[in-house]
């Protein structure tokens, strides 16, 4: 095996782990809770809506 190729099969080798660390992590987390929590709340609003929100739509 060249050099090379030895080089690419430990840089996938060290992919596949950093990948399988996170996936742990991630699956850890969502024992615990939600690990996306979407807190996001609408509190304001586009001032063209004001201005144009009460037009129908043309399609």
């Amino acid at each position: 095996m060249s050099n090379e190729t030895q080089n690419e099969t430990s840089v996938n080798s060290e992919d596949n782990r950093l990948v399988a660390e996170r996936r742990a992590k991630l699956a850890a987390i969502r024992e615990e809770r939600n690990a996306f929590p979407n807190t996001f709340r609408r509190d304001a609003y586009a001032a063209i809506l004001k201005q144009f929100g009460e037009l129908e739509k043309l399609s």
